[in-house]
C-alpha cells in the first residue's frame, strides 16, 4: 500500500516490449529487494532487478493498456513511492496502485502564486467515486478534489507539489493515472450490492 506521498522523480531509461527500466537518485541511496512493491506514477510495480541507480520492472498488457506507462517515452519523468512500511506516518490517503482508468487534463489555471488549479476530465461511470473534499490520487499523488461538475473534477496545488512532482510538467491534453479513493470503492460496492 502507498500514501500517495512521492518521495522521489525518476526518468525512463528505457521501454521495450513491456520491460521498462527506471533512473532515480532513489534506485543509488537505497536498495530494493527482488519483488518489493512501488508505485510507478500511482501503479503498483515490483522490482526486477536493480544496479548502478537504475530499477527494472515488467510491465503487463493490461498495465500498458489502462495506464499512462505504456506510452511513456525514453526520458519521460514519473513519481516514485516505496510501498508504506508498518508505523510510517500515513501523510496522505491509503492507496493500493491499481489504477482505475486514465483521465485526461482539461484546464490548468493559477489564481495565485501559491496555487495551481487543475481541472481533469472524469469518466462516465466514475463519479460515485468523487466528491469534493474526498481523496483521489493523480499519478500517484494524494490529492484533495476541490469542485465536481458533470464535466470533471478539480484538484488545488501547491508549489511545493508543483515542483517535485510530475504534476508541475502536465500540459493540457495530457493524460494521467486516476485511482479513486479505496474507501469509496468500497462504500460503492456495498451500495450495489445492498441495492440490488
Amino acid at each position: 500500500m502507498f500514501s500517495g506521498i512521492v518521495k522521489s522523480k525518476g526518468q525512463i531509461a528505457s521501454l521495450d516490449a513491456g520491460e521498462l527500466e527506471i533512473e532515480s537518485h532513489l534506485f543509488s541511496e537505497r536498495e530494493f529487494e527482488e519483488g518489493a512493491s512501488i508505485a510507478i506514477s500511482g501503479v503498483c510495480l515490483t522490482v526486477v532487478s536493480q544496479t548502478n541507480g537504475k530499477a527494472s520492472f515488467q510491465l503487463a498488457s493490461e498495465t500498458r493498456e489502462k495506464t499512462t506507462l505504456g506510452a511513456l517515452a525514453t526520458g519521460a519523468s514519473v513519481n516514485l513511492e516505496p510501498a508504506l512500511c508498518l508505523g510510517e506516518p500515513l501523510d496522505g490517503h491509503l492507496m493500493l496502485g491499481h489504477v482505475d482508468t486514465m483521465c485526461e487534463l482539461l484546464e490548468v489555471k493559477a489564481p495565485d502564486k501559491n496555487t495551481h488549479r487543475l481541472f481533469f476530465s472524469l469518466p462516465s461511470g466514475l463519479e460515485a467515486l468523487v466528491a469534493p473534499k474526498g481523496s483521489v490520487a493523480i499519478s500517484g499523488v494524494s490529492l484533495t478534489v476541490g469542485e465536481v461538475t458533470d464535466l470533471g473534477f478539480s484538484v488545488y496545488i501547491i508549489p511545493l507539489t508543483w515542483s517535485e512532482t510530475i504534476l508541475g510538467e502536465l500540459k493540457v491534453g495530457d493524460k494521467v493515472n486516476f485511482e479513486a479513493d479505496c474507501l469509496a470503492r468500497y462504500v460503492q460496492r456495498a451500495m450495489e450490492v445492498k441495492t440490488g
